[in-house]
């Protein structure tokens, strides 16, 4: 450990390949070092793996972890013991302080104050904003309707109309949770006096920090949704909402109260008990008490993926198109604050990552990324859509009617890349696939008024490549062939499309179809997906492995017995093994009565294989899915 913390490169190449093991009350702890690298600014980087074994039975723990380590020399500069830093992250308290004599002491930030913050985002800014290579971080000119100006011009702080041409309104953004309840928020009775002026003293922390910091980056606007929308002003509410995409790929810098719960916390979370992610570390040995050694930071998991996985406000909804559409986004943390751009991600404890190295992580944390080599072709643009939905789908909302306005500005984005019509979720020419979605989470009809059941908008957690052999791309490991075909859909909207209630959703599409008698059991129930018993299929449950052929997960939840449901087969393909293997991937609906019209709403999807088709593409159907 030591030889990593002060010579990363050496180290890499003699533990990379290798696994250093340690014995802790027994327990086998392995650690190894998947990747390190020296810094120009002088920090020693290292992604670790660690794991532990019970010697009673195959049971594997296994956490990640980073490492930031920046040696500091004193005259009598001596070696750290190898053990001090695994002391400190795997919580070891039964190492003995004889054998271990190491201390590990929490500093103080030099820039635990906001200002001190401030002073760290400065550079970067500037850089991004005067650097060749951060072209791409431009934002694209927009001019929200209300902005907030924050006195650089020695007018009060207030609420502006903004009229300046596009390409000369310069203003930053906050992204943050509401809560449970939101202190301050523009209605129409308050709108005049903001108008004039926002008595300060009257600002949740949170929207203090921000403006307090736009003021010191000398940024003259601020956006922020509470204050420049009229909350109790639906018509105004949905234009502006709409909007929201447009409004933070426009902003010079979105700020991010990235660990607060609501807008009373501040953009610095004040520190909780226990270990902070990123939080400074001094440790000295204490038989060297003069030696100053090292001081370190170290978080949970990938630092490379913090800012997007392992923060309260990536849990919240919306947050999420604010995240991926802001050219410029700082993350403000209690520890430390983090800057990510389209060229860079800078860490104020001296990492600094190029983008191509941020991609690295993508597909172990299942990041959503809106890189320009993720979106270079068709496939690929819709392999990160289908990402953010598995993100999306699993956050959480104040109010649960917004989950589809929260990933309008997203919608409008890809719509425009991939020029397709967008349909609740999913798109016009991907539409097989885009139906394949796995509810993990028994789905919430009731949720949103209006929404279908096809939509996976309804439902908390969805998955797109459990059963697709490969990754969210839908490029399984066999040759796929999509047999649905798309015939029209009718959406209606009660007035603005995404941000108002949905009056009606149908699609009319066409496919082979066929009813299949599935039989649910317990045993099966254990899987996850549950395995099914399809056409009175007499085969046996085998605890050392399940030679049942069919899957099925139902969104409502799992069934138990026996019933007959039309299938609609989505996608198939074949294997190159001997003989060849025929996958069906399928729709499980049930009919409904709609005004007298017959419709069918989708319950579920199911995956069957064998050595011959199960469908017959000549027995195809039109169906209105509702």
């Amino acid at each position: 450990m030591t030889a990593l913390l002060n010579r990363p490169e050496s180290f890499q190449k003699e533990v990379t390949d290798k696994t250093k093991v340690h014995s802790v009350d027994e327990y086998p702890v392995a650690v190894k070092v998947k990747s390190s690298r020296h810094m120009p600014s002088g920090v020693g980087w290292a992604l670790m793996e660690v794991s532990l074994k019970s010697p009673n039975s195959s049971r594997l723990w296994l956490s990640i972890f980073t490492i930031l380590s920046h040696r500091l020399r004193g005259k009598d500069s001596t070696v750290i013991h190898e053990h001090c830093i695994p002391t400190k992250i795997l919580s070891l308290t039964s190492l003995d302080p004889e054998t271990y004599p190491i201390s590990i002491q929490q500093l103080q930030s030099e820039s635990s104050t906001l200002n001190g913050k401030v002073s760290a985002i400065k550079p970067w800014l500037q850089e991004c904003r005067s650097h060749p290579d951060h072209i791409a971080c431009r934002p694209a000119p927009f001019a929200p309707r209300r902005l907030i100006s924050v006195g650089l011009d020695g007018n009060p702080i207030r609420i502006v109309e903004e009229h300046a041409p596009l390409d000369k309104t310069e203003y930053a953004t906050l992204s943050y949770c509401w809560g449970g309840s939101l202190q301050l928020r523009t209605t129409k009775e308050t709108l005049a006096q903001f108008s004039n002026k926002i008595p300060w003293d009257l600002l949740p922390k949170t929207f203090a920090d921000a403006i307090s910091m736009a003021q010191e980056l000398e940024i003259p606007y601020i956006w922020i949704d509470a204050l420049c929308i009229v909350q109790d002003d639906e018509r105004d509410w949905q234009e502006q909402a709409s909007q929201m995409g447009d409004i933070f790929a426009g902003s010079q810098l979105t700020i991010t109260a990235s660990q607060s719960i609501n807008s009373s916390q501040g953009c610095f979370c004040p520190e909780a008990n226990g270990h902070q992610d990123g939080e400074l570390l001094s440790c000295i040995h204490e038989d060297h008490p003069n030696d100053p050694g090292l001081q370190v930071r170290y978080y949970t998991n990938d630092i490379r993926s913090h800012t997007l996985n392992y923060n309260i406000i990536s849990e919240r909804g919306w947050t999420l198109q604010e995240q991926l559409l802001s050219p410029r986004l700082v993350s403000c943390m209690q520890a430390e604050v983090h800057w990510q751009c389209r060229g860079h991600y800078q860490t104020e404890g001296g990492l600094g990552f190029e983008p191509e190295e941020i991609l690295q992580v993508e597909s172990y944390v299942r990041t959503p990324s809106l890189h320009p080599s993720l979106l270079g072709n068709d496939l690929w643009c819709r392999a990160t859509w289908r990402l953010i939905a598995e993100n999306y789908s699993r956050r959480k909302f104040t109010y649960e009617r917004d989950r589809v306005p929260a990933i309008a500005g997203i919608t409008g984005y890809f719509a425009s890349l991939m020029d397709d019509t967008p349909i609740l979720g999913l798109w016009k020419r991907s539409i097989a696939i885009d139906l394949a979605w796995l509810a993990l989470e028994p789905a919430e009809s009731s949720a949103v008024p209006g929404l279908p059941s096809w939509s996976w908008f309804n439902c908390p957690d969805v998955a797109y490549d459990l059963w697709h052999g490969g990754t969210s791309t839908g490029a399984w490991s066999q040759q796929q062939d999509a047999r649905l075909k798309f015939l029209s859909c009718d959406i209606e909207w009660q007035s603005t499309r995404y941000t108002s209630p949905i009056r009606k959703a149908e699609l009319q599409i066409q496919g082979p179809v066929r009813e299949i008698l599935i039989r649910s059991s317990e045993e099966g129930n254990a899987h996850n997906p549950a395995y099914v018993q399809v056409f009175d299929e007499e085969l046996e449950y085998d605890e050392g492995g399940i030679r049942w052929r069919c899957c099925a997960q139902f969104d409502a939840g799992e069934r138990v017995g026996a019933s007959t449901y039309l299938c609609l087969l989505l996608l198939s393909s074949t294997t190159k093994s001997t003989p060849p293997t025929i996958n069906e991937l399928f729709l499980i609906i049930d009919p409904v009565q709609v005004l007298g019209d017959l419709k069918y709403k989708r319950i579920g999807l199911g995956r069957i294989h064998g050595t011959s088709p199960t469908f017959d593409p000549e027995k195809a159907m039109e169906i209105c899915l509702d």
